[in-house]
């Protein structure tokens, strides 16, 4: 996707969380465009983790409003449906800082997941296209085992990559990747 700097994909407007009445996130607000990618700096515990999760609404804003594509995406964003919820997580992904494989299940499988899970793909339509992106990780020549066995190199860090932005997804945060260039920097 090129940088579209006409479209806002994701804004967060005002964005406030608090923990037992300590303030954690005051008033954060931000556009993103389509094609752009944005880097959070701050040092620990600043909140930036924090505001990744209320972006898709893992964590609960106390206050604030998001829109993607222009469009509201909650009637009332302190009190969201479960369809609500589905339909941002649909459209945006999240990649935990920690973002470990689930063990019981092969690397091809912790790909699919998401894929399948959503009601993107079928199995076989899901299994080529996580094959696709294996490929482009250079993990594509084990995808079968179980992620143990899978070298360390690519244990982690690559399939579950795959597993939650490419799913189609409007935009993805994530939370220390390995690869990417910033084309701007928020700092916290």
């Amino acid at each position: 996707m090129t940088f579209d700097k006409a479209r806002v994909l994701l804004r967060a407007e005002a964005i406030e969380k608090s923990f037992r009445g300590s303030t954690v996130l005051d008033g954060i607000s931000m556009d993103v465009h389509a094609g752009e990618v944005i880097a959070l700096i701050g040092p620990s515990g600043a909140g930036k983790s924090t505001f990744l999760r209320c972006l898709n609404y893992l964590e609960q804003p106390t206050s604030g409003h998001l829109s993607l594509d222009g469009e509201p995406v909650f009637a009332d964003p302190l009190k969201p449906s479960k369809s609500e919820l589905l339909s941002l997580r649909r459209r945006v992904g999240m990649v935990f800082q920690a973002f470990n494989l689930f063990p019981h299940l092969s690397v091809m499988e912790n790909v699919t997941m998401a894929q399948r899970l959503n009601g993107r793909r079928a199995k076989d339509e899901a299994e080529e296209y996580a094959l696709k992106l294996l490929s482009q990780v250079g993990s594509r020549r084990r995808p079968r085992p179980a992620p143990p066995s899978v070298p360390a190199a690519n244990n982690n860090a690559s399939p579950s990559r795959e597993r939650s932005p490419r799913t189609r997804r409007s935009c993805c945060s994530m939370n220390r990747p390995r690869r990417w260039t910033p084309r701007s920097a928020t700092t916290f």
